[in-house]
């Protein structure tokens, strides 16, 4: 509930401050007395839009202040904790101050905190009602909120919503893995040609060299072919190097037979037999070498190193790196593959989150088809109170599985025919302000059994209804003050008489400066204002004691 009010600084409030109680309160006084002004502040205090033309005039800055008492296990004191807001004997106050340069500042028990956290928390501790801004009742997006509020399904439809995100997740990711594979399939014939173009040729590792030796090698075989045999000559000839290498190493044999211990020549005698050896392997290799070729073997080289050479060139890579190349491209052929089993994993995934979706959905759908009936039997109950018996509403539950969106299945949609032969039609389109007013004071009797109602503001819901309806109106609100704190703006002096506390809202002129005051008025006080709402400002004795009839009434 909220416990206090303070205000500094706003329009033509220089500073008040206001003490609340449970109950039902009411505030009334002359149109322009400064009631808009009050409700304003509280907007404020609860995030609302900062506006500098609410400064007063002459100030530089404004303040408003509301401190609130939650119950234990509020929403509110779990948001605060989840913002590090240390919350003391549940209480909860709400700061705001505004200066000339437009420069707001929001506090949560002392702490800053952005309008939109202020917002959010404020949400859970008062609501601010106006005629036509009443819990959602002319916006139909909200209808599905008021009866999942009603049928206490909370938790269900934050699992529906982690379902449908979950779903639309996995509809994401097959959409992007999709785009991916679509977007390489677009060269997979490319991939899949010069991979095959390359794997054709088959390029081998340090091919290319080996190839252009044995061209070097065979386009210069006739010069080769002299100067070898030219080569072997001198090894093998007469008197060519290998033959002197023998004679020489005979010739020191037969010195070491008569010198056997000299270390000179036995040296000598051995660096001999180590040249005739590698003198006698160097023959052997220059005779074993093959010289002989034909034109078209070495065409067919020449072909295959060019096409090496070639391939290379197309790919920017030398010819040795065309194996790398290859498996380059096969392993993106195989990645195709991969994404392929992948596509269709998502696929999977994609069929299971929709199928959980679907089935809490239709459950959910189940559960608010049967809350719709019961809600509307519990309305149907207060509009007599409300001199509305002749009028019926009625809950339509829209199930469309092919329009799913984060609350499942369901559209809700409030429908009315206020008299008996009409059709059903829209709140907006067949009730008019002052019938508007009491179906929204109907839901609200019946919402007020929710876990944690927040406090409620009606800023004149009276208007357009007659002193009969406003009586009923009255009792009602009387009934829902049972469940939770409800204050109320009205000109009313049936609704003003049952009310708990009564302030009221005068205009107070001083130096020339005008000043908004706020009143708790005491029974005669208040026997003497509302006698003023039922005659005007000449109160005959009728009206004081009608005034007083009523007062006592509520008192009984």
């Amino acid at each position: 509930m909220l416990l206090s009010l303070d205000i500094k600084n706003v329009v033509l409030i220089e500073k008040i401050h206001l003490d609340f109680e449970d109950g039902l309160t009411v505030f009334t006084g002359e149109t322009g007395a400064g009631k808009s002004i009050l409700l304003d502040s509280l907007s404020l205090a609860l995030g609302g839009r900062a506006d500098t033309r609410l400064i007063r005039t002459g100030e530089e800055s404004l303040s408003v202040s509301a401190v609130f008492s939650a119950k234990p296990g509020n929403p509110a004191i779990k948001l605060l904790q989840e913002n590090a807001i240390d919350v003391t004997d549940n209480e909860i106050i709400l700061r705001r101050t505004l200066n000339t340069a437009g420069k707001s500042r929001c506090f949560i028990n002392d702490e800053t905190v952005n309008a939109a956290l202020m917002k959010e928390v404020g949400s859970f501790l008062l609501e601010i009602h106006g005629q036509f801004s009443s819990i959602g009742l002319l916006n139909e997006s909200c209808h599905t909120d008021i009866l999942d509020e009603f049928a206490g399904l909370t938790a269900d439809v934050e699992k529906v919503g982690k379902l449908y995100n979950d779903w639309q997740d996995e509809e994401k990711k097959l959409k992007d893995t999709q785009t991916v594979l679509d977007n390489a399939a677009k060269e997979q014939d490319y991939l899949r040609y010069v991979a095959d173009e390359i794997e054709r040729l088959n390029p081998q590792e340090g091919e290319a060299g080996k190839l252009e030796e044995k061209c070097t090698l065979m386009a210069n075989s006739e010069k080769t072919a002299e100067n070898l045999q030219a080569a072997l000559h001198y090894m093998s000839g007469g008197n060519g190097a290998v033959q002197g290498l023998i004679g020489a190493s005979r010739s020191l044999e037969k010195i070491l037979q008569y010198l056997p211990n000299n270390d000179s020549f036995k040296q000598a005698a051995e660096s001999v037999e180590n040249a005739l050896a590698e003198a006698q392997e160097a023959e052997g290799m220059l005779s074993s070498f093959d010289l002989s070729f034909d034109a078209e073997e070495l065409k067919v080289t020449q072909e295959r190193l060019f096409a090496l050479k070639d391939l290379a060139r197309k790919h920017r890579v030398l010819p040795d790196e065309l194996p790398e190349v290859l498996k380059g491209f096969r392993d993106k052929l195989h990645s195709l593959d991969e994404a392929e089993e992948q596509l269709e994993l998502c696929r999977k995934k994609v069929d299971e989150a929709k199928k959980a979706f679907f089935d809490f959905a239709e459950s959910l759908s189940e559960k608010r088809k049967k809350a719709a009936t019961e809600m509307d039997k519990e309305v149907a109950k207060e509009l007599p109170f409300l001199k509305l018996d002749k009028a019926v509403f009625k809950t339509v539950t829209d199930t469309d599985a092919e329009n799913a969106y984060g609350k499942g299945i369901d559209r809700i949609y409030f429908k009315v025919a206020t008299n008996k032969g009409m059709d059903f039609g829209a709140l907006s389109k067949i009730a008019s302000g002052g019938e508007l007013s009491r179906f929204m004071l109907a839901l609200k009797i019946v919402l007020a059994n929710t876990p944690f109602p927040a406090a409620l503001v009606f800023d004149e819901i009276d208007t357009g209804i007659s002193g009969y309806a406003s009586a009923a109106v009255g009792s009602r609100l009387k009934k829902l003050s049972a469940f939770t704190q409800v204050l109320i703006v009205t000109h009313s002096p049936q609704i003003a008489a049952v009310a708990d506390t009564h302030f009221f809202v005068k205009k107070d002129v001083d130096n020339n400066k005008t000043y908004t005051n706020v009143d708790k008025l005491a029974f005669d006080e208040r026997v003497d204002r509302i006698a003023e709402m039922f005659s005007g400002n000449e109160v005959t004795t009728e009206a004081k004691a009608a005034a007083k009839m009523l007062l006592e009434e509520s008192y009984e």
